[in-house]
């Protein structure tokens, strides 16, 4: 097994992946990438370095593209209220389907809607913790975790109330 971990770093050099660059991405490459962007449009990655315009993987430039590049991205823009609904909507409906829910929110990355999400979360959580009653000085040392889910439950108890939907204000009422 050794020597056949070897024959696959040979081979890695071989084939040119030795001069792969990583790391942070210099102002130049961003350009050259920019360009090959003008002229073929958003596709074709692994061509700029078969082409020999970059030493990058064709997925790191796509990534660079998508995530940091792209002429339509809000980069530190923060949620409108639809945008805001439209995630809560989509992740009841997908889940933590961050990739999903994004193609819906024109500008936003994945990880800027995860982001959102999180944040959004913890949030409410320090709301809820904030304005529910310490029962004991003793308790205050014990961790909680709080779940917020908005699923009513497929079979609902006749003891219990049954989950109500937050009315569409209930964001801008929260926000600290």
């Amino acid at each position: 097994m050794v020597t056949e971990g070897r024959r696959r770093i040979s081979r890695r050099h071989e084939n040119g992946d030795h001069d792969l660059r990583k790391g942070p991405w210099k102002e130049e490459e961003d350009e050259v990438l920019i360009n090959h962007v003008r002229k073929y449009g958003p596709r074709d990655w692994s061509s700029i370095r078969s082409k020999g315009l970059l030493q990058r993987t064709g997925k790191s430039c796509r990534l660079r593209w998508v995530n940091k590049l792209r002429p339509n991205l809000k980069n530190g823009v923060k949620f409108s209220a639809e945008e805001e609904r439209t995630v809560i909507e989509l992740q009841a409906q997908f889940g933590n389907k961050w990739a999903r829910i994004a193609t819906y929110l024109p500008g936003r990355t994945d990880n800027d809607v995860k982001n959102f999400w999180s944040s959004r979360q913890k949030r409410l959580a320090r709301i809820l913790q904030t304005s529910a009653p310490s029962s004991s000085s003793s308790s205050s040392n014990k961790s909680h975790k709080i779940i917020i889910t908005n699923n009513a439950p497929t079979d609902p108890k006749e003891d219990e109330p049954p989950l109500v939907k937050p009315p569409s204000n209930f964001l801008h009422e929260v926000r600290i």
